[in-house]
């Protein structure tokens, strides 16, 4: 902006300094009229300014107010992009599982059975020659029972083909109600802190898992084909109810058991392979707890032990845990040693509960061995009946006759049909020879007519209780008891 006192009015000014008086109002009024002209100037000026200021102001409230509308509009779109992030983060962990669970399906589908030509001679006489037999004879009444036992030693064959690790290993059942606290005693025995069971309060083992020693963590899933599949240390996870859930579908139907190979204490575990069973509800009448009871019941049934696990936050031995024991086809010959799992939230009360549990299997006809009260977290014992459970693991830590009691399973089958059998023919042989005496008896009468029709109508009547054809079932059941324990020696003879 310009001075408000130009060059002329400042020259004007220097000369009222130097001349008289009376020329003074000449240059005042130059000045004045100078002075005017300038403050015009000057007032247009400020006028001019003072707009361009306020469109300044304008410009700047609209563009502040875009600058506020833009950073909501940032702060909407960030706050957008985050949802959209954290929707295709789960979007994406939701495809990746789907994927996992598709690459485990295809791998369980696609797994080749383990080649083994004594494993599949055992198939053959199982399910073409055994069932043909099964199909003929109609004495034994518990046929189903039997057929079910005999597909039990075919697992067991199967998975000592596919896991040689078994093979000479005593194998005792962890079994018990839900929430028993199963895993949780498992996880304490382990020494490798990263492999971890699945736990939890609700129902956790779905698909019964083989658990021996090892010095790396090896996690291998069994199809019902007979073929296997490795999986990774996560592959743990397909042990819970949850997991197998998210399939959408039965997927215990194409992989019924896993096994995972822990570090143990070699001294305490190197012979033994536990097996860790779905816990059974009896509350619950689902399909899933049913299926739960049923598996639990196969598997404990195959152990040569059963250690039955209570939580010591119940205090007691429920009816229930006594009948699902009695329930099984050997609970009088199978030993079950039981372990009070979360001894630590009853520490007070725990010789009380140790007496109580004690006299409760005491007082039944299982073959009962002891009890002891167990800390899962400080993996300690704080008491125990009859025996410690480190004595109990010392008995079961030896190699195991695992073929003898295989072949010990087959003669208890195969004995059922001989002693079905064996009374049949005792019963038609008792029958046929009631229906001779009554013939002689009619005979000795001396009416001939009358004794041809007698005899002729016996002879009908026998007909019916052949003999013959029973001895030769019998003979036959014999045969392919034989033929099945031959093909189980062949198939040790392979894995040794």
């Amino acid at each position: 902006m310009k001075t408000l006192v130009s060059d002329k009015a400042k020259d004007i000014l220097a000369r009222l300094a130097r001349f008289w008086v009376w020329r003074r109002r000449r240059w005042v009024k130059w000045l004045s009229e100078e002075l005017r002209q300038s403050e015009a100037k000057l007032a247009g000026q400020i006028s001019g300014q003072e707009q361009l200021i306020e469109r300044a102001k304008r410009a700047l409230a609209e563009q502040r107010s875009v600058r506020q509308t833009l950073e909501e509009k940032n702060t909407s779109l960030k706050e957008g992009l985050a949802r959209k992030t954290e929707e295709l983060e789960k979007l994406d962990r939701h495809h990746q599982e789907l994927d996992d669970r598709y690459s485990l399906v295809k791998s369980l589908l696609s797994a080749d059975r383990t080649p083994s030509a004594a494993m599949d001679n055992f198939r053959s006489i199982l399910h073409e020659d055994y069932l043909a037999f099964a199909n003929e004879e109609s004495s034994l009444a518990e046929e189903a029972q039997a057929f079910l036992h005999l597909q039990g030693i075919e697992q067991e064959l199967e998975l000592i083909t596919s896991f040689p690790a078994l093979y000479g290993k005593s194998q005792i059942a962890i079994s018990g109600g839900f929430s028993a606290g199963k895993s949780e005693f498992l996880n304490s025995l382990i020494l490798d802190e990263s492999v971890r069971l699945p736990t939890g309060i609700e129902t956790v083992t779905s698909i019964p898992t083989y658990l021996t020693y090892s010095e790396q963590a090896v996690v291998q899933g069994y199809t019902s084909s007979g073929g296997k599949v490795s999986l990774e240390g996560s592959g743990l996870k397909l042990i819970s109810h949850e997991y197998v859930k998210s399939f959408g579908f039965e997927i215990r139907k194409i992989m019924p058991f896993l096994s995972v190979g822990v570090q143990l204490d070699p001294d305490r575990f190197s012979h033994i392979c536990f097996i860790d069973t779905p816990g059974y509800d009896p509350a619950s009448a689902t399909n899933t707890a049913e299926h739960d009871r049923v598996v639990a019941k196969r598997f404990a049934e195959g152990a040569e032990a059963l250690l039955w696990v209570i939580g010591a936050d119940s205090g007691q031995v429920s009816n229930s845990d006594i009948e699902f024991i009695e329930s099984l086809s050997n609970f009088s010959n199978i030993p079950v040693y039981v372990v009070l799992s979360k001894a630590e939230r009853r520490r007070d009360e725990i010789d009380d509960i140790l007496d109580l549990v004690d006299m409760t299997f005491e007082s039944t006809s299982i073959n009962y061995l002891g009890v002891s009260a167990e800390d899962s977290i400080f993996r300690g014992e704080y008491g125990y009946r009859n025996m410690s459970l480190d004595t109990f693991f010392s008995i079961y830590n030896r190699s195991s006759h695992i073929e003898k009691n295989l072949c010990d399973k087959i003669d208890a089958v195969f004995g059922m049909y001989d002693e079905a059998i064996s009374a049949d023919i005792e019963k038609n042989e008792a029958i046929i020879g009631s229906l001779n005496s009554v013939d002689l008896d009619v005979f000795g009468e001396g009416d001939l007519v009358l004794s041809e029709k007698v005899s002729e109508k016996i002879g009908d009547v026998s007909s019916r209780f052949v003999v013959d054809s029973l001895k030769r079932q019998k003979q036959k059941s014999s045969e392919i008891a034989g033929r099945l324990k031959s093909a189980v020696h062949e198939i040790f003879e392979e894995v040794s």
